[in-house]
């Protein structure tokens, strides 16, 4: 097919593919069809000078965009005149890197358009219909993150002549396969776009709502067949039954973190269990133990959701991807960002623009409603980490086991950094999958049990939430209730690669003194390049990369000695603080006139009944705890052994020495 294009094929497929592309267009064009364009600087520009002349002749904001581009790669906006010459080296690295090919050119960018896209067939016949068409407009980078179809609140009447506008240019290119023709709609203008050649990512929608197997009529076409009965049947969506879909909507799961500017987060597959039923369609090639490369695209995973209406899609697709449970090691996922975009009100009212993504993006709030909870679960797995490395130790060498080696008992300080600022934690084990955790003046008591590889349920207060997570050398990534956290072990002044990447530029050297949000340097991972920032304002310590250095997931790049005087980075919310639970001991302890706490059986003859009974039942699980070697608060065992000794009053009630004598015979 690309020879009888006249299209040599040297280079990848993605870059020939976008050739014939523009081949059909400017044929379909030189033809007179009538496809309304956008304005563009009509060619390459091919330099400096060039690109300047041709930005002020069509204005600002404008889009650079590589000739070869594909998938949202090598395209970059421009606002301002003074930032045309680094969008044009950035496009042009970016493409030459993704493809080869590192000619650009430049279009007038249009402001608050939605992307919508055509699926055409043709057959070697002059068969050529559309098979409806979907709504690509949430994207992020330029790169699609959701698809729908139809689209949403677009009139009947102007779907129809979208449709009839690719035909004619299908037709008149005298095209023939499954293709995609794309446009920008913005009110009641139409701007043409492209034409890909090709199966898109999105496609699944078009088939879950037409019926059709495009990949199956692909393959009869390029056999010679002639579709002209199969397509005409297949032109129009019908309604089917209930499940069956009228409406559908994909979402687009990769290997990249949202909160670090879509950084892109390969590794290893611990954990893949997806959560699928009637209207629900996976398509993937994940499987656990498998490799989520560097070298390649973050698309992991689509999950695509059909309903007899919109909002039933919509709805199927949102709690679908809540229980789709997927764990890359060492790396992370957009799933939080995806359930955020579906429950947003924009998107459930539907039809927004390109650039909604954007904005709702930078409208979402820096810390997560459940980081307390978070922050909860690290500290947890931070004492697990350092418990099972204490008994490694001790079973490393058997020939000299004593009592002397065996670890104390007594709970674990846990250091913690989250969004920037630094929290130390006590964590104490106090039962089967039990802990107390305290942060300042607050404790909580939580069971964290362990339901399978890395997963488990968390019970706080009356709530149960699921826990997914990744403890790796640098700290823990946490999904709670399907959305993201993230923890560091160290200082916050600890710069750290995301992902596996190769050093670009280190801009700072030893001694440099930089702010928070200062950029340092730059990676490239995934033919991506991605800037690293100060995470706390102070003094460059240490430089420990290179340019041209290959660097794993959680290496150290640079040291940042905050100060003492320092505040801490990125804390608009304040420091994160836990909702205290109910203490077993409060009721019996009393405070001395020199301000000792000390534990008094009067407070706690005084309490009410059910409280009190509450409270002697939570002193025998304490002092049973003690007996089976769990950890040992010191502070909370002196007042436990000040309690046991105090003298028992003589109007005591029946009740309470019954209580008291259940205690005592956990003791002896």
């Amino acid at each position: 097919r690309l020879e009888r294009e006249g299209i040599t094929f040297l280079g990848p497929t993605s870059s020939a593919m976008r050739a014939l592309g523009d081949k059909i267009a400017a044929k379909a064009l030189a033809e007179s069809v009538s496809v309304p364009l956008g304005t563009w600087s009509g060619g390459e520009v091919e330099n400096e000078l060039q690109a300047r002349a041709v930005a002020a002749s069509l204005g600002y904001p404008l889009l650079v965009k590589a000739a070869a581009g594909g998938g949202g790669r090598g395209i970059r906006a421009v606002a301002r005149p003074e930032d045309l010459v680094e969008a044009l080296r950035a496009a042009r690295a970016e493409a030459v890197t993704a493809f080869g090919d590192g000619r650009v050119f430049l279009e007038r960018r249009i402001e608050a358009g939605r992307h919508v896209e055509v699926q055409i067939a043709a057959d070697e016949h002059g068969t050529v219909v559309a098979l409806g068409c979907r709504d690509c407009s949430v994207q992020r980078r330029h790169q699609k993150l959701i698809e729908e179809a139809p689209p949403p609140g677009i009139p009947a009447e102007r779907l129809r002549d979208l449709e009839e506008n690719a035909v004619r240019l299908a037709r008149a290119a005298g095209y023939t396969g499954v293709g995609t023709v794309e446009f920008l709609v913005a009110g009641d203008a139409v701007h043409f776009l492209e034409v890909n050649p090709r199966l898109q990512v999105e496609h699944g929608v078009t088939e879950a709502v037409a019926g059709v197997d495009l990949v199956e009529l692909q393959i009869r076409i390029a056999r010679g067949e002639d579709l002209s009965r199969r397509l005409a049947r297949r032109s129009r969506p019908a309604r089917r039954g209930r499940g069956s879909g009228l409406h559908a909507i994909e979402a687009r799961i990769c290997a990249e973190d949202p909160d670090a500017g879509f950084l892109p987060s390969p590794g290893r597959v611990a954990r893949f269990d997806p959560a699928l039923g009637p209207g629900m369609r996976l398509d993937t090639g994940l499987t656990v133990g498998g490799i989520v490369p560097a070298a390649f695209d973050s698309l992991v995973a689509k999950l695509i959701a059909t309903g007899e209406d919109r909002e039933e899609a919509r709805a199927r697709l949102a709690a679908a991807l809540a229980d789709f449970d997927l764990v890359i090691e060492g790396g992370a996922t957009n799933k939080g960002l995806l359930l955020d975009v579906l429950d947003a009100p924009e998107m459930r009212a539907g039809g927004v623009d390109t650039t909604w993504l954007d904005r709702f993006i930078a409208g979402r709030p820096a810390v997560s409603a459940l980081a307390a909870e978070g922050l909860v679960v690290a500290a947890i797995l931070a004492y697990q980490r350092s418990r099972a490395a204490a008994r490694l130790n001790f079973f490393a060498d058997t020939s000299s086991i004593s009592f002397s080696r065996v670890p104390p008992s007594r709970g674990l300080d846990v250091v913690l950094t989250h969004a920037g600022a630094t929290h130390r934690l006590e964590v104490f084990a106090v039962g089967s999958w039990r802990y107390r955790v305290h942060l300042d003046d607050r404790t909580v008591s939580v069971t964290l049990r362990e339901e399978s590889a890395n997963a488990a349920r968390l019970e706080i207060g009356d709530r149960a939430l699921p826990v997914l997570y990744d403890a790796g050398p640098a700290g823990a990534r946490l999904e709670i209730e399907g959305r993201p956290l993230r923890f560091g072990w160290d200082a916050a002044g600890h710069v750290r690669a995301a992902t596996p990447a190769m050093v670009v530029a280190v801009d700072v050297h030893e001694g440099d003194r930089v702010e928070v949000g200062q950029a340092l340097g730059l990676i490239e991972a995934m033919k991506m390049e991605i800037a690293f920032t100060a995470p706390v304002a102070g003094t460059v310590t240490e430089v420990r990369v290179r340019r041209g250095q290959q660097v794993r997931a959680g290496d150290v790049m640079i040291v940042v000695d905050a100060g003492e005087s320092a505040p801490s980075a990125r804390r608009p919310h304040g420091r994160l603080s836990l909702g205290a639970s109910p203490d077993p001991l409060a009721p019996l302890l009393a405070v001395t006139d020199s301000g000792m706490t000390e534990a008094d059986l009067a407070s706690l003859e005084a309490v009410p009944e059910p409280a009190r009974r509450l409270s002697l039942e939570g002193i025998r699980e304490e002092v049973r705890r003690v007996f089976l070697g769990y950890d040992a608060d010191t502070e909370r065992t002196e007042l436990l052994a000040s309690f046991l000794e105090t003298p028992l009053t003589a109007g005591a009630g029946l009740g309470l020495r019954r209580a008291l004598a259940e205690i005592r015979g956990e003791i002896v």
